[in-house]
């Protein structure tokens, strides 16, 4: 009997150290000081493209914060803005993963960080981009 609990333990103990907990946080703010101004009674912007990246922050140390500003800074980099365009809606997702480790219970911590933003160009009344 003592070894059918011994063997239970054991897978019990198997399972929950493969596990992984993760955790999902979605955001949507405007922290990067652009204001725009829509004028819904006039066409005077179109949309340009939606934008999606996805950035991998390696340091679990760092505040989610500075891990926004980085991940808007690589959206900036990827898809950077010409004349009169803006960058409008856009969202921030933060998705924890932590694996846990057969070494003595420590896990790992990935943490992702995933923007989402539509590219709108102000426009003249005759279709022309506004000059910047």
């Amino acid at each position: 009997m003592k070894k059918y609990y011994f063997f239970t333990l054991a897978i019990i103990a198997i399972l929950l150290s493969s596990c992984e907990v993760g955790r999902y946080v979605p955001r949507s703010i405007n922290v990067f000081g652009a204001q725009t101004q829509v004028v819904l009674s006039q066409a005077n912007f179109r949309i340009v493209r939606d934008v999606e990246l996805v950035v991998e922050v390696n340091n679990d140390h760092i505040k989610r914060s500075e891990a926004e500003k980085s991940a808007f800074a690589e959206l900036m980099r990827k898809y950077p803005l010409v004349g009169s365009q803006v960058y409008i809606n856009v969202v921030m997702e933060e998705v924890r993963r932590e694996e846990n480790t057969a070494n003595g219970g420590l896990s790992n911590l990935k943490q992702y960080i995933s923007v989402r933003a539509t590219i709108i160009e102000f426009i003249k009344e005759d279709g022309t981009p506004v000059a910047p």
